[in-house]
C-alpha cells in the first residue's frame, strides 16, 4: 500500500490494536476483586449484602462485554495483518475464546446464584456459592496469563 491508501491502513490498525489493548485491560481488571469484595460484604451483613450484588453485577457484565470486545478485536488485527503464520497468536484467539465461554457459561450463571441470595439477605447461602465464584475468577486469571504469554511468544 502506497499514499493515502497505506496511511489509512496504518491508523485503522492502530486504532483496533488500541481498542484491543483497552478492552483487555477492562477485562483483566473487572471481576479481579469480586469473590474478595462479596466476602467482605458478607462479613459486614445488613445492607452490605444488597450493594454488593449491585455491584458485583455491573462487574460481571463489564467482565462479559469486555471479553467479547477483546475477542472481536482480536480476530480483526488477526484479519488486519493476516498473521496466519504466528501460531501462538490463533492458539491465543482459542484461548480468549475459551475465557469467553468461562464468562458467559461459568462466571455469569455463578453470579446470578450468588448476587440472588446477596439480595435476598441470605449470607449463608452467598457464603456457600463464593468458592465457586473464587474458582472461576481464578480460572479466567490463569488464562489470562496463557493468553499473554501467548501474545508475546515469537513463534
Amino acid at each position: 500500500m502506497h499514499g493515502r491508501d497505506g496511511e489509512v491502513h496504518v491508523i485503522l490498525f492502530s486504532f483496533l490494536r488500541l481498542l484491543h489493548v483497552l478492552s483487555m485491560a477492562v477485562w483483566l481488571a473487572s471481576v479481579l476483586w469480586l469473590p474478595g469484595d462479596v466476602r467482605r460484604s458478607i462479613a459486614r451483613g445488613g445492607p452490605h449484602l444488597a450493594a454488593a450484588a449491585e455491584r458485583g453485577g455491573d462487574q460481571v457484565r463489564l467482565d462479559l462485554y469486555a471479553g467479547i470486545a477483546t475477542a472481536l478485536t482480536g480476530i480483526g488485527l488477526l484479519w488486519r495483518r493476516a498473521w496466519l503464520a504466528r501460531p501462538a497468536l490463533w492458539v491465543g484467539v482459542v484461548v480468549g475464546l475459551a475465557m469467553v465461554g468461562l464468562v458467559a457459561f461459568g462466571l455469569v450463571p455463578a453470579w446470578r446464584r450468588t448476587a440472588g441470595r446477596l439480595a435476598a439477605g441470605d449470607a449463608a447461602g452467598a457464603t456457600a456459592t463464593v468458592p465457586r465464584l473464587a474458582a472461576l475468577a481464578a480460572a479466567g486469571q490463569l488464562l489470562w496469563v496463557i493468553a499473554l504469554a501467548l501474545m508475546v511468544l515469537p513463534v
